[in-house]
């Protein structure tokens, strides 16, 4: 079986041209490997990756926030200033580590998903 590069249509390996879309395929050519227009199930690996990047930065932000050294300072007017930033990183890097953790479970569910039957739009491993 021959598949049209322009718009994924099988067509028998004598065929010449394209029903659908009149592509002429080469003569005596194979048929191409990579063609456009056919849709491929994700198996959830790009998801759990961004994951694993956010997680680190979110445990490296969590860590400088919580093992930073307490700068205490005064301003010119007697208030305490300073710490603010160490707080900030603790917010910044609880938010970031929850987002990490829901898309682990987003990953989790399409890895799930992609074992299911369908073999003919997976991608190769």
């Amino acid at each position: 079986m021959k598949t049209c590069p322009n718009c994924g249509t099988e067509a028998r390996d004598t065929a010449e041209t394209c029903t659908i879309c009149s592509y002429e395929f080469p003569a005596g050519a194979p048929a191409p490997q990579h063609v456009r227009g056919v849709w491929h199930r994700p198996n959830g690996g790009t998801i759990m990756q961004l994951a694993t990047v956010a997680a680190v930065i979110a445990l490296l932000c969590l860590i400088l926030g919580f093992f930073a050294p307490d700068v205490r300072q005064t301003s010119v007017s007697g208030e305490y200033e300073g710490a603010a930033w160490k707080w900030t990183l603790i917010a910044f890097g609880s938010g970031l580590l929850n987002f990490a953790v829901l898309l682990w479970g987003i990953g989790i569910i399409v890895r799930a998903i992609y074992f299911l039957s369908g073999e003919d739009t997976k991608e190769a491993p």
